[in-house]
């Protein structure tokens, strides 16, 4: 569940470093910012090691499930997350309570019955803000994604059987098919707010944090509208209909943007009003077949995930 992770060790002093840099073998990096800090830095199994000797700063920053697995398109439970950890703690030879996390993504891969594009294209909004396409990938016009950014975090869903070949051909035969991933990025402000103040890599050890960002996925998954055209309309008037495709759209938006700036508020609060009662009454016959499956599959994601043990060997 949590897959790309930074965090910052500080007071690591030039002696512990080079103890370190005997078993890693780090490199000169350049230099880093307008004060041009040197930087020695080596990447070891998909995570990025960085040290900045005048500051004594060693950050550690990437994906815990690559680290673990070579890849990060399948499961990867807290069992398996907290022996990463516990390895990184050792290879540094650092104690983990020293680990501070500066940010995170969570997220979980799901196998789908249909083209990851059918779900990716039902995706509407979550808290009012509309999910837009995701930059392509380099050299690709393709969209694969679906993202919904705020200041302090940022939901994604995409095509991760696409983005897995993507970025290692040689894999095309092993990746399953259909795998859509749901991966939200948190910033340290964003944790402090929801009252992880102090998030380390002793207390991700703890499975109460897990079950946290566990929560967390499922209840924004949960409040994420979708658009999904398999749902029955047959109880709506034509005039309803017509009225809520309009509501859906993103030229409605432009519309109520329209009458806040050149009708005034109380126009744009009526009309956002009525677009509002009509969405709740939709509610309840919105959710079609391909609405709960999606849903229904994140949430077994998220379930095999939080798997507290490693699987018993038979």
């Amino acid at each position: 569940m949590i897959d790309r992770i930074k965090f910052e060790i500080k007071g690591v002093s030039l002696e512990h470093f080079i103890t370190i840099e005997d078993k890693l073998g780090f490199d000169d990096a350049g230099l880093h910012g307008k004060e041009r800090v040197a930087i020695k830095s080596t990447t070891y199994r998909n995570i990025r090691f960085k040290y900045f000797a005048v500051y004594k700063l060693l950050t550690i920053e990437g994906s815990l499930h690559k680290f673990c697995k070579g890849n990060n398109y399948g499961d990867f439970t807290y069992a398996e997350m907290k022996t990463v950890l516990i390895e990184l703690s050792e290879m540094v030879d650092i104690h983990l309570s020293r680990f501070h996390v500066t940010k995170m993504e969570i997220g979980v891969n799901a196998r789908m019955k249909e083209a990851p594009t059918e779900y990716l294209d039902m995706l509407h909004s979550y808290k009012s803000r509309p999910f837009i396409d995701m930059t392509p990938l380099a050299k690709k016009s393709a969209l694969r994604g679906k993202r919904c950014k705020f200041v302090e975090y940022e939901i994604k869903f995409y095509d991760k059987t696409f983005d897995a070949i993507y970025r290692d051909k040689h894999r095309k035969e092993t990746v399953p098919e259909n795998i859509l991933r749901y991966e939200l990025a948190l910033s340290r402000k964003y944790l402090k707010a929801i009252g992880m103040t102090n998030v380390t890599g002793k207390n991700l050890l703890s499975c109460l944090h897990f079950l946290r960002f566990r929560e967390l996925l499922r209840s924004m998954l949960d409040a994420i509208y979708c658009n999904d055209l398999t749902a029955s309309f047959e109880t709506l008037t034509p005039d309803e209909v017509k009225y809520y495709i309009f509501v859906m759209s993103s030229d409605y938006r432009r519309y109520l943007a329209y009458l806040k700036k050149y009708r005034g508020e109380k126009e744009y609060r009526k009309e956002a009003r009525r677009g509002n009662i009509l969405k709740k009454k939709v509610a309840p016959l919105k959710e079609g077949a391909l609405e709960r499956e999606f849903k229904l599959e994140m949430l077994h994601a998220l379930d095999r995930n939080c798997r507290f043990y490693p699987p018993i060997e038979s």
